[in-house]
């Protein structure tokens, strides 16, 4: 098992409400805890897309730009799913932006 696979086992399947709180209202805090909880995860569906380690790399870097510039669009509830939901879409997005900019 990869240590992305393992990091992402252990994440609590719920983001919890205040770290979203802390990350809308730009508490720095919030952000290093959000990145270093959701770096490996966001890391590993890149390398299990097919991406090499650097583009991986490239890759997290896109999405929590993304999650930063658009973190006040996010909010839970049942229709709009969760944080790891919504993260996983940026991810999805960015690794397809990436192979489509390659061909």
């Amino acid at each position: 098992m990869t240590r992305a696979a393992r990091n992402s086992s252990s994440l609590s399947r719920s983001t919890s409400t205040s770290l979203i709180v802390g990350i809308k209202s730009g508490q720095q805090d919030a952000w290093w805890r959000c990145t270093a909880i959701y770096t490996p995860l966001v890391y590993g569906w890149a390398r299990q897309a097919g991406l090499q380690a650097d583009d991986a790399a490239d890759i997290v870097q896109e999405v929590f730009r993304s999650v930063a510039a658009h973190i006040d669009r996010f909010y839970r509830d049942k229709e709009s799913g969760s944080f790891r939901g919504w993260l996983w879409t940026i991810t999805r997005n960015k690794i397809h932006d990436h192979f489509h900019h390659q061909a």
